[in-house]
């Protein structure tokens, strides 16, 4: 233990860069838990009909995004709630780039009255890994 406390205090920027970065981590691998894979995605597409919302900035969402997702940047959401409420008994999938930020607006979008909604995990990194397709433009 005598060990340990000498090594805390002569390394201590050290032990702080790695309280930081394993706090950063656990908060990435918490907010990805929950929400279902891109093939799970795919099936409740299809099978329930579900409305996928983009929350990346509409230039990303141009550049390449699922068939069919409506885009509300995240920036936006709370100005969406009109907009939102038409997709209130339908099964939302939310998803960003990597799926970090729709975390947050998958949050963002329940709280505005969408209580079936929840994140594609990995967001459009993980849908194009799986070889799904996407589509650009509007």
């Amino acid at each position: 233990m005598e060990q340990l406390a000498e090594f805390v205090t002569n390394h201590w920027i050290l032990v702080t860069l790695f309280i930081v970065v394993s706090v950063a981590l656990l908060t990435n691998i918490t907010r990805s838990m929950g929400g279902v894979t891109p093939n799970q995605a795919v099936t409740m597409m299809n099978k329930n009909n579900a409305v996928v919302i983009d929350v990346r900035p509409e230039k990303d969402f141009k550049k390449g995004h699922i068939i069919g997702s409506k885009n509300f940047p995240a920036s936006t959401l709370p100005q969406m709630k009109g907009k939102l409420e038409k997709f209130k008994d339908a099964p939302v999938l939310v998803c960003c780039q990597s799926g970090n930020t729709s975390a947050d607006s998958a949050k963002k979008i329940r709280e505005l009255g969408v209580d079936n909604a929840q994140l594609i995990r990995g967001g459009i990194f993980a849908w194009e890994q799986e070889g799904l397709p996407l589509e650009s433009g509007n």
